[in-house]
């Protein structure tokens, strides 16, 4: 049994507070590890956005699948600190899959 499914079946034992708490330690763990985006609950439905912008990344990639190309719309977002071009395509292309 995988760690996903480990973590499934516990779900539906969980209290909707616990599982708010599992979802926002998972959200600060993949902030970790993808700098630039970040999750902040009430902000965007709580979409996963460009870090300091209400910018979801679910935006960006459905202009991406309409044709527009990656470069060009990523070159139009703020640039967060410490995060270059190459960082923030690879971001999207990891929510993509």
């Amino acid at each position: 049994m995988t760690a996903l499914e480990k973590a499934s079946a516990y779900l539906h034992t969980m209290s909707k507070s616990e599982i708010a708490q599992l979802v926002q330690r998972a959200a600060s763990r993949l902030s970790m590890e993808f700098p630039g985006i970040e999750k902040t609950p009430g902000v965007c439905g709580g979409s996963v956005c460009i870090i300091r912008t209400r910018i979801p990344v679910w935006s960006i990639i459905e202009y991406m699948q309409l044709g527009v190309a990656a470069e060009k719309t990523v070159a139009k977002l703020p640039h967060p600190s410490g995060t270059g071009l190459g960082k923030r395509l690879g971001l999207l292309r990891c929510q993509q899959g």
